[in-house]
């Protein structure tokens, strides 16, 4: 086979899953299963006649949650057609008999979903996010290791028998060579046998959720970032767009692919050009890939889909020079009302700042807008059903696949590991206010003078902006050292004032709290006697100013240990029944 001069086009669609297509199992010259979000395993054969489509010929029901790895038994006695092995998040472990179309194994020992499955001979080896591997032998489990310390992702048995696990994303066997690893970090790496390093291939924009070979030498891997690539030599020769993420991606025996999207459809890519789909399926195609992207796609920061059609230059604009953006096809077009000549005219095409769409975080296959990563991160973890233990990890994989390195981390984190806790105390360094609206300063300043001045003003009481303002120049103060022991000696004592209100005292008891974190800073703070002052909020009736106290007291006892202890890092995996 030419694989240089040749690329992959679409050989057909496989219709039927109700939600996401999640794995692919090539059953030989049997025919494909593939599992799905919608519960179900599916089965398809090769249409006979055309020798190009696969046709359903199977609905495995039995699995009451979604359906993740799949593995092949080839036909022996028990199963003289072959049989199909089923994983998913309800911890299960289905056997299924292809003749019947039933299952005749349920396999339960797993705590937390399942997520690989393979073959040892007549054993069945399963892997889970709980950690453990299990082995299980005529129905039964017979063994169960817990080596690992994360969720294993994936499991691939070598032609040497060994065992292969990975506690990344996916793993495959590259002929002759080594092994495959697709990661969270978008990146595949190819493995020596030894461990050694022997190759890696980067091109993927999100996380890579799978990685197969073929005796021909050709990779491929599919990804968050909507897309299946074909890697030669570990260069990148083709990526193939779809409509969605792509969960899976497998080789045919005869090379051609086959990819699991997530808008439910299985879609076969072939070299071959007498293979290639007829022209109502590739426009077919080519209908879904557009009206996807135009789903995601901004213009001028406003969402393609969003714009009106070209019926809206139909009303006459309402004053002269009035901008218009309408959509036309995949693109947005702007428009000016030419009122002399009562029509609009095209000023050109709309289109984002060069950075506006590349850098946008991409979660489930669609784009973002910037948020707060730990916001994303809680929202992520809550709808994945996933502990919050693995918060930061998550913040971490957001911003280092977003571009965002200056992002300031959130006081309300606790770090599972040392289990330190500081709420609200947990800003680093001064915040000084070098930027300003002076106008709108010195309007106040008059407004208060005038205040003063007046009739009306019987005693000196100051105005809260004036007072706001000068706290602002006082503050401003510690970017000069020179000040800082005049300010040691007239410091404020706000915070011990019990007729202040309840915000500036919090405020203030947030500011004390923050000088407690570290260094020379830290002994001003003692000097403070910040210690008492936090024994007396924490006496205080007001919630928040008794828990701001209690995290002082917590930073200056608590805090050093806590920070000392090294953070253990985890590979960004699922827990606690995860759809993964």
């Amino acid at each position: 086979m030419d694989i240089d001069s040749k690329e992959y086009q679409l050989r057909c669609q496989l219709r039927g899953h109700e939600d996401d297509a999640r794995g692919i199992c090539i059953c030989g010259n049997a025919g494909i299963a593939t599992s799905s979000r919608d519960r179900t395993v599916r089965f398809w054969t090769l249409d006979e006649p055309q020798k190009r489509d696969y046709t359903m010929s199977k609905i495995l029901l039995g699995h009451t949650s979604f359906v993740g790895p799949l593995a092949w038994i080839p036909p022996n006695e028990e199963f003289p057609e072959g049989g199909i092995i089923s994983g998913g998040m309800d911890t299960l472990v289905l056997v299924w008999n292809l003749a019947t179309g039933e299952k005749v194994q349920m396999l339960k020992g797993h705590k937390l979903q399942v997520t690989g499955i393979a073959l040892d001979g007549s054993d069945i080896v399963s892997v889970s996010v709980d950690c453990t591997l299990r082995r299980w032998r005529g129905g039964q489990e017979v063994e169960a290791w817990e080596g690992h310390k994360a969720a294993i992702q994936a499991i691939v048995k070598l032609p040497s028998g060994e065992l292969v696990t990975d506690t990344v994303r996916g793993v495959a066997v590259m002929p002759n060579l080594g092994i495959l690893s697709a990661s969270h970090d978008g990146s595949i790496r190819l493995w020596a046998l030894s461990g050694e390093l022997l190759l890696e291939m980067v091109g993927h924009t999100s996380i890579v959720y799978s990685v197969d070979a073929h005796v021909s030498g050709l990779i491929v891997s599919s990804s968050e970032d909507c897309s299946a690539k074909i890697w030669k030599d570990g260069v990148c020769v083709q990526s193939i767009e779809h409509p969605g993420c792509v969960w899976d991606a497998k080789f045919l025996e005869n090379g051609d692919i086959v990819t699991a999207c997530s808008d439910g459809i299985v879609r076969i890519w072939t070299l071959n050009h007498d293979k290639i789909a007829d022209a109502v399926e590739l426009d077919s195609f080519a209908s879904q890939l557009s009206q996807y992207k135009i789903s995601r796609k901004r213009v001028g920061g406003l969402k393609l889909e969003d714009l009106p059609g070209l019926d809206a230059l139909k009303t006459p604009g309402s004053s002269d020079g009035q901008t218009k953006v309408v959509r036309e096809g995949d693109n947005g077009v702007a428009y000016s009302w030419n009122m002399r000549e009562q029509k609009w005219d095209k000023i050109g095409e709309v289109v984002d700042g060069p950075d506006d769409n590349m850098k946008r975080p991409v979660l489930d296959g669609i784009q973002y807008d910037y948020e707060n990563p730990y916001d994303v991160a809680d929202k992520w973890l809550l709808r994945e059903n996933l502990p919050l233990s693995y918060r930061q990890q998550v913040v971490e994989f957001i911003l280092q696949n977003t571009g965002q390195k200056d992002f300031t981390p959130d006081p309300m984190f606790r770090d599972p590991y040392t289990g330190c806790k500081t709420k609200n105390v947990n800003k680093k360094g001064m915040l000084v206010f070098d930027v300003a609206q002076f106008d709108g300063i010195l309007k106040k300043i008059y407004e208060f003078n005038n205040t003063m001045l007046s009739d009306q003003a019987t005693a000196n009481t100051p105005l809260p902006a004036n007072l706001l303002t000068s706290l602002r120049v006082v503050t401003n103060l510690f970017k000069s050292s020179c000040y800082n022991e005049w300010l040691l000696i007239h410091r404020a004592e706000m915070a011990e004032e019990g007729t202040v209100d309840s915000d500036s005292r919090f405020r203030a008891m947030v500011a004390i709290g923050s000088l407690m974190l570290e260094g020379l800073v830290r002994r001003v703070a003692l000097d403070f006697d910040v210690v008492n002052i936090a024994k007396a909020a924490k006496a205080s009736k007001d919630a928040k100013i008794t828990e701001v106290g209690a995290d002082i007291e917590l930073e200056n006892w608590g805090g050093a240990v806590g920070r000392g202890k090294a953070f253990r890092a985890l590979l960004f995996t699922q827990d606690q029944g995860a759809e993964v």
